[in-house]
């Protein structure tokens, strides 16, 4: 269906192609108007609001980034106490012995034994746990021989330890099996008197001293 348009001297309707009006014959000089329905308003949601814009912080510049004072006494005080912990465990470390300045070293006496020649007492076993050991010298070359003789304490010795105290105090050590006719030679002073000790340690732990006397060439 062809579009219609208004003549512009009457105002009739008339083709839209028309050059002429068909009613009154005026010329359409303008360029006639199509006239068309009015289209619907399309209704369109509105859309979201932009999200709010996040401000960038800067970061903290070495400046600001500055110990607080407390902080400093805190680390101070603890690296205090661990220095003077140091100084009080750890002895010799400097001259004065290791004790803070200001402060006199404690001294400390540590008792040293020293090898003499002189015997000392020994003692009684219980009856019935009694063991027999020998001790001989020999006079050419100075030898001592520790004999294990038996006994009826035999089956209740764990051990038998043997030593010698020689002249210039230089002290020699051996063990001596519970077992008959067992021996031990350590080498004594030639021509000159030692000290022979004999100590016997039983099963139950008990440690008995039953020799401790000086041999020399004659014994």
């Amino acid at each position: 269906m062809a579009q219609t348009v208004f003549c512009i001297q009457c105002g009739k309707e008339i083709p839209e192609d028309a050059m002429f009006c068909l009613h009154c014959g005026a010329r359409q000089e303008v360029v006639p108007q199509i006239v068309q329905s009015p289209e619907p308003k399309e209704t369109s949601t509105p859309p979201p609001p932009p999200p709010p814009l996040a401000i960038a912080r800067p970061s903290p510049t070495p400046e600001q980034k500055r110990p607080k004072p407390w902080m400093i006494i805190c680390i101070a005080a603890v690296g205090a106490i661990i220095i003077i912990g140091l100084l009080i465990v750890i002895p010799g470390i400097f001259p004065n012995g290791g004790s803070l300045p200001g402060i006199p070293a404690t001294p400390t006496s540590i008792p040293v034994s020293t090898p003499t020649l002189q015997p000392g007492p020994t003692q009684t076993v219980p009856p019935g746990t009694d063991v027999q050991v020998q001790v001989n010298k020999n006079n050419a070359n100075g030898e001592i021989t520790f004999l294990f003789a038996g006994g009826p304490g035999q089956k209740v010795v764990r051990t038998i330890d043997v030593k010698v105290t020689r002249e210039d105090v230089t002290v020699l050590s051996g063990t001596l099996k519970p077992v008959a006719l067992e021996e031990v030679v350590l080498q004594g002073t030639r021509g000159g008197t030692d000290r022979v000790e004999v100590r016997v340690t039983y099963l139950s732990g008990n440690v008995y001293t039953i020799i401790d006397r000086q041999i020399g060439i004659r014994d």
